[in-house]
């Protein structure tokens, strides 16, 4: 049986909330975030108003705004009920919108240090995407991005089939953001798990870094233009 609701006012906004697990963004973050995409949506910057929508659904929360004004809200049954972006996903994406925010980068680089602490793996290509989009948004926290590339690392480890392409573009993205190390290593490793056939593509991943080609070429995708001289 669910949990009772409770209503919170916040400005013009309506939220409405349970009472879940601390697994999913606490009822004080969700109101604050609510807040928030009501005041961009009122101000017409629908770019951070769909930026927030999209952390808050990750996070586990279901929006329904409302024809008067204001937004209610509530828990969905589960965070990871159908796809969608996961909260780190969500928290580099967001930074990434909020660059020119410097106290925006901070706060969101230190809830998604706050996430890297807890025991769930960031699965597939989920820490090293982050990653790149946290160094592209200027995140200052070495701790974060080396707590992702360690992530990452952690997830080579679990591969259990060579995966040649997705190991480049993942290391790739890790060496755009200034990371690498360890992380390449193990993804070499895994890779020469599977034969002698992928051992021309684990040395090609152990030779990366920041200077190499491929990695600059994904940050002038990213940056509008080709590195400076």
């Amino acid at each position: 049986m669910r949990p009772p609701h409770r209503v919170i006012r916040a400005g013009n906004a309506n939220m409405r909330g349970d009472l879940v697990p601390a697994s999913r963004l606490p009822s004080t973050t969700v109101v604050e975030l609510v807040q928030r995409r009501c005041e961009a949506r009122a101000s017409r910057n629908y770019a951070a108003a769909d930026a927030l929508k999209e952390r808050l659904e990750a996070g586990g929360v279901k929006l329904q705004d409302c024809l008067g004004g204001g937004t209610t809200w509530e828990y969905s049954v589960s965070r990871r009920d159908g796809g969608g972006a996961s909260p780190m996903t969500a928290l580099a994406r967001s930074a990434l919108e909020s660059h020119t925010d410097r106290a925006a980068v901070s706060r969101l680089s230190d809830e998604a240090l706050a996430l890297c602490a807890a025991s769930e793996p960031l699965l597939g290509r989920v820490a090293a995407d982050a990653a790149f989009d946290f160094a592209l948004a200027g995140c200052e926290s070495a701790p974060l991005l080396e707590s992702l590339a360690a992530a990452q690392a952690a997830e080579f480890d679990r591969w259990r089939r060579p995966q040649p392409l997705v190991s480049l573009q993942v290391c790739e993205r890790l060496a755009a953001a200034g990371l690498g190390g360890a992380a390449f290593a193990r993804a070499a490793a895994a890779l020469e798990r599977g034969g002698a056939a992928h051992a021309a593509a684990a040395a090609s991943l152990r030779g990366l870094s920041f200077g190499s080609p491929r990695p600059l070429r994904w940050l002038w995708r990213r940056g509008g233009g080709p590195p400076k001289e």
